[in-house]
Protein backbone atom coordinates (compact mmCIF):
# COMPACT_ATOMS: atom_id res chain seq x y z
CA UNK A 1 0.00 0.00 0.00
CA UNK A 2 1.33 3.24 -0.67
CA UNK A 3 0.81 7.10 -0.42
CA UNK A 4 0.86 9.57 -3.77
CA UNK A 5 0.00 12.95 -4.53
CA UNK A 6 -2.89 12.98 -6.88
CA UNK A 7 -2.01 12.92 -10.36
CA UNK A 8 -4.35 15.34 -11.74
CA UNK A 9 -4.52 14.36 -15.89
CA UNK A 10 -4.87 10.64 -15.08
CA UNK A 11 -7.26 11.22 -12.82
CA UNK A 12 -9.34 13.62 -14.87
CA UNK A 13 -13.21 12.87 -14.55
CA UNK A 14 -13.22 10.11 -12.07
CA UNK A 15 -16.39 8.98 -10.49
CA UNK A 16 -16.60 7.14 -7.44
CA UNK A 17 -17.60 3.17 -8.24
CA UNK A 18 -17.19 1.78 -4.68
CA UNK A 19 -17.33 2.85 -1.65
CA UNK A 20 -17.23 1.18 2.07
CA UNK A 21 -17.98 2.27 6.11
CA UNK A 22 -14.12 2.00 6.20
CA UNK A 23 -13.45 4.45 3.89
CA UNK A 24 -12.08 2.51 1.12
CA UNK A 25 -12.86 3.77 -2.19
CA UNK A 26 -12.34 3.00 -5.98
CA UNK A 27 -12.60 5.45 -8.75
CA UNK A 28 -12.39 5.20 -12.14
CA UNK A 29 -12.23 7.52 -15.37
CA UNK A 30 -12.29 6.26 -19.14
CA UNK A 31 -8.66 4.95 -19.12
CA UNK A 32 -7.84 4.56 -15.33
CA UNK A 33 -9.04 2.88 -12.14
CA UNK A 34 -7.15 3.84 -8.52
CA UNK A 35 -7.70 3.11 -4.99
CA UNK A 36 -8.14 5.22 -2.27
CA UNK A 37 -8.31 5.03 1.90
CA UNK A 38 -9.97 7.89 4.12
CA UNK A 39 -7.53 10.22 3.03
CA UNK A 40 -7.50 11.78 -0.30
CA UNK A 41 -3.88 10.05 -1.33
CA UNK A 42 -4.15 7.31 -4.06
CA UNK A 43 -3.15 4.05 -3.36
CA UNK A 44 -3.12 2.35 -6.22
CA UNK A 45 -2.91 3.88 -10.25
CA UNK A 46 -3.80 1.38 -13.18
CA UNK A 47 -4.39 1.93 -16.42
CA UNK A 48 -7.66 -0.67 -17.00
CA UNK A 49 -6.17 -1.50 -20.27
CA UNK A 50 -2.81 -2.28 -19.98
CA UNK A 51 -2.70 -2.52 -15.76
CA UNK A 52 1.05 -3.99 -16.00
CA UNK A 53 1.96 -0.61 -17.21
CA UNK A 54 3.19 1.14 -13.74
CA UNK A 55 0.99 4.33 -13.18
CA UNK A 56 2.37 5.73 -10.15
CA UNK A 57 5.90 6.77 -10.55
CA UNK A 58 7.17 4.83 -7.41
CA UNK A 59 6.26 1.25 -8.92
CA UNK A 60 9.61 1.26 -10.99
CA UNK A 61 11.93 2.08 -8.49
CA UNK A 62 10.43 -0.60 -6.22
CA UNK A 63 10.66 -3.56 -8.64
CA UNK A 64 13.91 -2.46 -10.50
CA UNK A 65 15.79 -5.21 -8.52
CA UNK A 66 12.90 -7.87 -8.86
CA UNK A 67 13.29 -6.86 -12.64
CA UNK A 68 16.92 -7.29 -13.28
CA UNK A 69 16.96 -10.99 -11.39
CA UNK A 70 13.70 -12.20 -12.08
CA UNK A 71 12.85 -15.47 -9.29
CA UNK A 72 10.25 -15.95 -6.57
CA UNK A 73 9.21 -12.53 -4.70
CA UNK A 74 7.24 -12.35 -1.68
CA UNK A 75 5.01 -8.37 -1.95
CA UNK A 76 4.41 -7.41 1.61
CA UNK A 77 0.80 -5.28 0.99
CA UNK A 78 -1.36 -6.18 -1.80
CA UNK A 79 -3.45 -2.20 -2.20
CA UNK A 80 -4.77 -2.51 -5.46
CA UNK A 81 -2.62 -5.18 -7.39
CA UNK A 82 -0.08 -2.49 -8.97
CA UNK A 83 2.96 -3.65 -8.03
CA UNK A 84 1.72 -7.13 -8.70
CA UNK A 85 -0.10 -6.30 -12.13
CA UNK A 86 3.67 -4.66 -13.04
CA UNK A 87 5.92 -7.78 -11.76
CA UNK A 88 4.14 -10.09 -13.39
CA UNK A 89 5.25 -10.30 -16.87
CA UNK A 90 8.72 -10.47 -15.50
CA UNK A 91 8.51 -13.89 -13.55
CA UNK A 92 6.81 -15.85 -15.84
CA UNK A 93 8.44 -18.88 -14.37
CA UNK A 94 8.42 -17.61 -10.81
CA UNK A 95 5.81 -16.67 -8.06
CA UNK A 96 4.44 -13.36 -6.59
CA UNK A 97 3.18 -14.32 -3.03
CA UNK A 98 1.22 -11.20 -1.74
CA UNK A 99 0.39 -10.93 2.01
CA UNK A 100 -2.09 -8.70 2.60
CA UNK A 101 -3.72 -8.13 6.08
CA UNK A 102 -7.15 -6.90 5.03
CA UNK A 103 -9.72 -9.01 3.77
CA UNK A 104 -11.84 -6.22 2.34
CA UNK A 105 -8.66 -5.10 0.65
CA UNK A 106 -8.27 -8.77 -1.04
CA UNK A 107 -11.64 -8.73 -2.12
CA UNK A 108 -11.61 -5.37 -3.47
CA UNK A 109 -8.35 -6.10 -5.76
CA UNK A 110 -10.34 -8.86 -6.94
CA UNK A 111 -13.06 -6.87 -7.86
CA UNK A 112 -11.99 -4.25 -9.48
CA UNK A 113 -8.13 -4.43 -9.97
CA UNK A 114 -8.52 -8.01 -12.14
CA UNK A 115 -6.49 -10.00 -9.84
CA UNK A 116 -7.69 -12.80 -11.73
CA UNK A 117 -5.36 -11.80 -14.72
CA UNK A 118 -2.39 -12.28 -12.64
CA UNK A 119 -1.61 -16.08 -13.55
CA UNK A 120 1.21 -16.51 -11.18
CA UNK A 121 0.15 -14.57 -8.14
CA UNK A 122 -0.54 -15.87 -4.91
CA UNK A 123 -2.36 -13.85 -2.25
CA UNK A 124 -2.00 -14.75 1.67
CA UNK A 125 -4.43 -12.94 4.02
CA UNK A 126 -2.44 -12.19 6.70
CA UNK A 127 -0.18 -10.23 8.92
CA UNK A 128 3.20 -9.28 7.42
CA UNK A 129 4.70 -9.81 10.39
CA UNK A 130 2.87 -12.64 11.48
CA UNK A 131 3.81 -14.35 7.62
CA UNK A 132 7.39 -13.00 7.78
CA UNK A 133 8.11 -14.54 11.58
CA UNK A 134 6.31 -17.59 10.72
CA UNK A 135 7.18 -18.56 7.25
CA UNK A 136 9.69 -21.46 6.29
CA UNK A 137 10.10 -20.23 3.13
CA UNK A 138 13.22 -17.88 1.52
CA UNK A 139 12.82 -15.28 -1.51
CA UNK A 140 15.11 -13.58 -3.73
CA UNK A 141 13.28 -10.71 -3.40
CA UNK A 142 11.14 -9.27 -0.53
CA UNK A 143 9.18 -6.23 -1.36
CA UNK A 144 7.48 -4.11 1.40
CA UNK A 145 4.82 -1.57 0.12
CA UNK A 146 2.77 -1.38 3.66
CA UNK A 147 1.38 1.78 4.24
CA UNK A 148 -2.40 2.78 5.45
CA UNK A 149 -3.70 6.36 4.51
CA UNK A 150 -0.41 8.19 6.58
CA UNK A 151 1.83 5.52 8.37
CA UNK A 152 4.01 2.33 8.08
CA UNK A 153 2.05 0.05 10.12
CA UNK A 154 3.93 0.50 13.75
CA UNK A 155 4.43 -3.13 14.76
CA UNK A 156 6.44 -3.36 11.42
CA UNK A 157 8.07 -0.55 12.26
CA UNK A 158 11.02 -2.15 14.18
CA UNK A 159 14.48 -3.75 14.30
CA UNK A 160 12.88 -7.23 14.69
CA UNK A 161 10.84 -7.05 11.69
CA UNK A 162 13.83 -6.05 9.45
CA UNK A 163 15.99 -8.73 10.92
CA UNK A 164 13.47 -11.17 9.65
CA UNK A 165 12.95 -9.47 6.41
CA UNK A 166 16.79 -10.13 6.44
CA UNK A 167 16.58 -14.05 7.75
CA UNK A 168 13.95 -15.13 4.98
CA UNK A 169 15.76 -13.57 1.88
CA UNK A 170 17.33 -15.94 -0.14
CA UNK A 171 21.58 -15.69 -0.78
CA UNK A 172 22.04 -12.38 -2.95
CA UNK A 173 18.53 -11.66 -1.80
CA UNK A 174 16.93 -8.18 -1.95
CA UNK A 175 14.82 -6.45 0.24
CA UNK A 176 12.86 -3.03 -1.14
CA UNK A 177 11.15 -0.84 0.79
CA UNK A 178 8.56 2.16 0.00
CA UNK A 179 8.59 4.61 2.17
CA UNK A 180 5.77 7.41 1.72
CA UNK A 181 6.22 9.64 5.40
CA UNK A 182 8.91 11.81 5.07
CA UNK A 183 8.89 11.41 9.29
CA UNK A 184 9.38 7.87 8.88
CA UNK A 185 11.97 7.38 6.44
CA UNK A 186 15.59 8.20 8.05
CA UNK A 187 14.35 5.67 11.29
CA UNK A 188 13.38 3.13 8.98
CA UNK A 189 16.38 3.63 7.01
CA UNK A 190 18.50 3.29 10.19
CA UNK A 191 17.16 -0.60 10.96
CA UNK A 192 18.38 -1.37 7.74
CA UNK A 193 21.21 -0.42 7.72
CA UNK A 194 22.14 -2.30 11.17
CA UNK A 195 21.07 -5.21 9.10
CA UNK A 196 22.47 -5.12 6.03
CA UNK A 197 25.54 -2.23 6.67
CA UNK A 198 26.34 0.12 3.40
CA UNK A 199 25.01 -2.39 1.02
CA UNK A 200 21.72 -0.38 0.32
CA UNK A 201 20.91 2.51 -2.36
CA UNK A 202 18.23 4.85 -1.59
CA UNK A 203 16.46 6.26 -4.46
CA UNK A 204 14.09 9.09 -3.87
CA UNK A 205 11.01 9.43 -6.25
CA UNK A 206 10.64 12.16 -8.42
CA UNK A 207 7.71 14.05 -8.15
CA UNK A 208 7.00 12.97 -4.72
CA UNK A 209 7.83 12.87 -1.40
CA UNK A 210 8.28 8.76 -1.72
CA UNK A 211 11.98 7.00 -0.78
CA UNK A 212 12.12 3.56 -2.14
CA UNK A 213 15.56 1.81 -0.47
CA UNK A 214 17.13 -1.50 -1.83
CA UNK A 215 19.21 -3.67 0.45
CA UNK A 216 21.47 -6.51 -0.39
CA UNK A 217 21.98 -10.00 1.61
CA UNK A 218 25.03 -10.37 -0.89
CA UNK A 219 28.31 -11.37 0.81
CA UNK A 220 29.91 -9.29 -1.40
CA UNK A 221 28.92 -5.35 0.49
CA UNK A 222 29.70 -3.54 -2.27
CA UNK A 223 27.13 -5.97 -4.55
CA UNK A 224 24.57 -2.60 -5.10
CA UNK A 225 26.56 0.19 -5.13
CA UNK A 226 28.80 -1.63 -8.31
CA UNK A 227 25.78 -2.61 -10.14
CA UNK A 228 24.30 1.14 -9.83
CA UNK A 229 26.93 2.59 -11.15
CA UNK A 230 27.14 0.61 -14.48
CA UNK A 231 23.59 -0.15 -15.51
CA UNK A 232 22.49 2.06 -18.44
CA UNK A 233 18.51 2.48 -16.71
CA UNK A 234 20.79 4.52 -13.68
CA UNK A 235 20.70 7.94 -14.79
CA UNK A 236 22.77 9.18 -11.61
CA UNK A 237 24.65 7.92 -8.69
CA UNK A 238 25.84 9.68 -5.74
CA UNK A 239 27.40 9.35 -2.21
CA UNK A 240 25.37 11.35 0.40
CA UNK A 241 26.72 11.84 3.95
CA UNK A 242 22.92 10.95 5.45
CA UNK A 243 21.52 8.37 2.99
CA UNK A 244 24.66 6.26 1.61
CA UNK A 245 24.26 5.74 -1.78
CA UNK A 246 21.50 7.61 -3.65
CA UNK A 247 20.16 6.63 -7.17
CA UNK A 248 18.02 7.85 -9.47
CA UNK A 249 16.99 5.53 -12.65
CA UNK A 250 15.20 6.39 -15.64
CA UNK A 251 11.26 5.80 -15.45
CA UNK A 252 11.37 4.18 -18.77
CA UNK A 253 9.89 -0.08 -18.09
Amino acid sequence: MRVFPIMIWKTFAGRCIYQCQTGTRVYENMIFRWLKFESKAIQTLINKHYPASPALHYIKPLLFMAKQFPDHCCLMGLGGAGAAHALSPFLTSSKITAVEISQEIVDVASRFFMLSTIPNLEVIHQDAFHFIENTPRTFRHIIVDLFNASHFPPHCNNDTFFALCKSRLSKDGILAVNLANRQEQRPIFEMMQRQFGYNMVSIPVEGCANLVILASNSEDNQFLKHYFTTHKQVKRMAWDATWGHLAAIKQRW
